[in-house]
């Protein structure tokens, strides 16, 4: 396993690379920041539709200003923060649209991730009680815990004081903590039946 110091050698060189103009770059790049791109997007309430083209117009941008890149932050903080601002612009859209043609819209809920078949159970159990967390929430608990960002990181991502990042997460926990023993309850009725 690759230690933290070695990715952001490997970011650095991916990146310096699509500066100058390699495709071969971006690609690998793409394949190694997707799969967290999408999870961070999902987190963020990003409808399943829009997630291929909030993901590559998030990389478009990742190729168009890769020499502006100068590692003053993690590369997965920046290509984050890049992805906020997409998904925040269609938000407003979606804001301007609605108010104009008074349209409602349904909320989709993203698919449960699996994390093996013995702990499918667990993983629903998670996924609910982090479908009812805010989108600014779930999204400060994913990019800590999934992601391993610091929390000066995510407030560079979520363009806020490192304060707000910190209530956010107690506000998180808490109401984890509240879900969760409704599930191990009911987990544990099962069993003992």
């Amino acid at each position: 396993m690759r230690d933290k110091g070695d990715r952001e050698e490997e970011d650095a060189l991916l990146m310096a690379k699509i500066g100058r103009a390699d495709t071969g770059a971006l690609e690998t790049l793409y394949h190694i920041y997707r799969p967290r791109l999408h999870r961070f997007l999902l987190a963020l309430k990003c409808a399943e539709a829009e997630l291929d083209e909030v993901c590559n117009e998030t990389f478009y941008v990742v190729w168009r200003k890769a020499r502006t890149f100068d590692g003053s932050c993690r590369l997965s903080t920046w290509i984050f923060g890049i992805a906020r601002n997409k998904v925040m612009d269609i938000n407003r859209k979606e804001r301007r649209r609605a108010a104009t043609h008074s349209e409602t819209e349904m909320e989709t809920l993203p698919e449960t991730r699996l994390d093996g078949a013995e702990r499918l159970e667990l993983s629903q159990c998670l996924e609910i009680a982090l479908d009812r967390l805010p989108a600014d929430q779930r999204a400060v608990i994913e990019l800590a815990f999934l992601d391993g960002l610091s929390y000066q990181e995510i407030a560079g991502v979520m363009d806020c004081p490192e304060s707000t990042i910190k209530t956010r997460m107690f506000h998180a926990r808490r109401k984890l903590r509240q879900s969760f023993p409704e599930f191990v309850n009911t987990r544990n009725r099962r069993t003992a039946g």
